[in-house]
C-alpha cells in the first residue's frame, strides 16, 4: 500500500509540474512550428550541460544535391578523371543522349534547400566539394571554382551555399552545426580533390573568413567531449568542422577544424536489400552507446556517424538506363521485374526506381521502424546520421513521391497505380530530440519504475517533443506496387 501511495503521489507531482510548465510556457504547445528551427535552444534547460558528443545530430546525405546542374563535374566521383573530363567538356556540348539529365537523377538525394534544411532541424551537413569549371562551361579555358557535387556539379559555387549557412547561423545564435567537407566521403585521403594544396588553402581561407568568430577552435576550447553546449554557445563557437585532405587544406588555419579521420563512419545501414538495411540499422542503433563511449575513451573528438542513405546498385542503374533510353528494344516488363527484385520486398514486382531519390524514400519507409524501436528501448543513438529525402518541419519522406520530376524521365507505365500516401512523412528531428532528452532524463515510465523524481525541465522537454512527434508519427500502409509493406518485416 505504501508503494502504491508513493506512486500515486509521484504521478500527481509530475502532473502538477507539467501543468505549471505548460501554463507558463507557450513554447511547449504543439502549435509552435518554430521548434525544429531552434530545437537546441528550446532543449538547453535539459541538454545544455551535455557535450556535443553526448548527443545525436540529424543530418542530410549529399546535403547540397537539391541544387544540382546537369553538368558532370571535372574530377567527378565514381568515375575516372578522364571520363569526368569527357562528360564535362564534350558530352554536354553535343548533348549525347541527354546524359547529364540521366546522371542528375541518379545524384539528387534532397528536395529542400540548405536554409530549409536548417530550419527543419538538420545539424550535420555532408558538404561535398570539387574544383571544376562551372556548369555548362565547355570552354577549356574557362576559370575553375569550387562547386558542390554528386557526379554532377551544383548550379552555384560552394561559397554561395556557405554564405547562406552563415546567414542562418547569425539568425539562430543558440544553434550548433557540424560540417564535414569531403570530395565523396573519402575519409583520410591525401588529396581527393586532385588539385594543388595552395588551391585548397585558398578555399579554406575564404571559408574561415566567411565564418570568422563562430568556428569552434580546438586549441582554445579543447576536445569536444570536454566541453558543453552551454559553453560553446556562450563563446559563440558553434560551427564544428571535420575536413577531408586536412593537411593540404587547413595548413594556415588548422585549429578550427579536425581531420575527417576523426569521424567513425564504419557502420553503414545502406543495402540494396531493404530487409538487410533495416537489420543493420537496428544493430547500429543498439550498439551506439557502447561504441560512442569506446570512441571517446580513445579520442575525445571522435564523432560516430552512421549512413542511412539509399543504396543504388549497378544493376538498378542499368535497368533504369534501359527503361529510359531503349524500352522499345527490350522486354520492359521483364526489366522492371528484375529491377524490382533487387530490393527484396515481398510482392513488389513491377516498380523499378528510376531515381536515387526513390531508392532513398523506400529506405526511409523502413528506417522509421528502426527509429521507433530505438525510442521504445531507449537506445543511445549515434552522434550523427545522414540520410536522403529530408523534408520540412523536421521530417523525412516515406511515401513514393520524389522531388524534381521532369519531362526527361520516361512516362510511368500505363498500369502503374496511384501513389497513395505519396508524400507521407516521419518525424526525424523529433525522434532524435526525444532520444537526446532521454540521455539526461529517463522516460516517465522508467522514472516511476525506479522511484525517480523528474525535474520540471525534463517533464517540459519531453512534453514539447512528444507533442511534435504526434504530428508526424510512424506511418505504414500496404502498397505492394511501390514496396510499402504494412507488417513486413516482422
Amino acid at each position: 500500500m505504501l508503494i502504491c501511495s508513493h506512486q500515486r503521489k509521484m504521478r500527481l507531482t509530475l502532473a502538477l509540474a507539467l501543468l505549471s510548465v505548460l501554463t507558463a510556457c507557450t513554447l511547449c504547445q504543439g502549435k509552435d512550428t518554430s521548434f525544429e528551427a531552434n530545437w537546441m535552444e528550446r532543449l538547453l534547460p535539459v541538454l545544455g550541460n551535455q557535450s556535443l558528443l553526448n548527443l545525436t545530430l540529424p543530418g542530410t546525405h549529399d546535403t547540397l544535391t537539391v541544387d544540382m546542374s546537369t553538368t558532370v563535374s571535372d574530377n567527378s566521383n565514381d568515375m575516372s578523371s578522364a571520363l569526368s573530363w569527357i562528360l564535362h567538356t564534350i558530352a554536354q556540348y553535343i548533348n549525347i543522349l541527354d546524359v547529364g539529365y540521366f546522371i542528375r537523377q541518379r545524384a539528387i538525394t534532397q528536395g529542400i534547400n540548405i536554409t530549409q534544411q536548417l530550419d527543419s532541424g538538420i545539424r550535420f551537413l555532408d558538404f561535398r566539394i570539387t574544383y571544376s569549371r562551372g556548369p555548362q562551361k565547355t570552354d577549356p579555358s574557362a576559370p575553375y571554382h569550387w562547386y558542390c557535387l554528386h557526379m554532377v556539379e551544383s548550379n552555384q559555387r560552394a561559397m554561395a551555399y556557405l554564405a547562406e549557412i552563415r546567414t542562418w547561423m547569425d539568425q539562430h545564435p543558440s544553434e550548433i552545426i557540424v560540417i564535414w567537407f569531403s570530395h565523396h566521403g573519402d575519409q583520410g585521403a591525401d588529396n581527393p580533390y586532385e588539385v594543388p594544396a595552395l588551391v585548397q588553402q585558398q578555399f579554406w581561407g575564404n571559408f574561415t573568413q566567411l565564418f570568422t568568430g563562430i568556428l569552434y577552435n580546438f586549441k582554445e576550447q579543447g576536445p569536444l567531449a570536454n566541453n558543453t553546449l552551454n559553453k560553446m554557445i556562450a563563446v559563440n563557437q558553434r560551427v564544428v568542422v571535420y575536413a577531408g585532405s586536412y593537411q593540404n587544406m587547413t595548413l594556415n588555419f588548422p585549429n578550427v577544424a579536425l581531420s575527417d579521420t576523426n569521424i567513425d563512419n564504419d557502420c553503414t545501414c545502406s543495402d540494396s536489400s531493404l530487409q538487410i538495411s533495416l537489420q543493420q540499422a537496428n544493430r547500429c542503433f543498439a550498439a551506439a552507446g557502447a561504441r560512442i563511449k569506446a570512441n571517446i575513451d580513445k579520442n575525445p573528438n571522435m564523432l560516430y556517424l552512421v549512413s542511412l542513405a539509399g543504396e543504388s546498385t549497378d544493376n538498378q542503374i542499368t535497368y533504369a538506363a534501359e527503361l529510359t533510353y531503349i524500352s522499345w528494344m527490350i522486354d520492359a516488363d521483364a526489366a522492371r521485374r528484375n529491377c524490382s527484385a533487387i530490393s527484396n520486398i515481398p510482392n513488389m514486382t513491377q516498380y523499378c526506381p528510376l531515381t536515387l531519390q526513390e531508392l532513398g524514400l523506400m529506405q526511409n519507409y523502413y528506417l522509421q521502424i528502426a527509429f521507433e524501436n530505438a525510442i521504445e528501448k531507449e537506445y543511445q543513438l549515434p552522434n550523427a546520421f545522414y540520410l536522403d529525402g529530408v523534408d520540412l518541419n523536421g521530417t523525412f519522406r516515406v511515401g513514393p513521391q520524389y522531388w524534381n520530376v521532369n519531362s526527361f524521365l520516361p512516362p510511368n507505365p500505363s498500369n502503374e497505380p496511384t501513389r497513395i500516401n505519396s508524400d507521407a512523412r516521419y518525424g526525424y528531428v523529433q525522434v532524435i530530440s526525444l532520444s537526446n532528452i532521454r540521455r539526461v532524463c529517463p522516460s516517465t515510465l522508467k522514472a516511476l519504475q525506479r522511484n525517480l523524481t523528474l525535474s520540471a525541465e525534463c517533464v517540459a522537454a519531453e512534453s514539447l517533443v512528444q507533442s511534435r512527434r504526434k504530428l508526424f508519427p510512424i506511418n505504414r500502409w500496404q502498397d505492394d506496387y511501390f514496396g510499402r509493406q504494412a507488417v513486413w518485416p516482422q
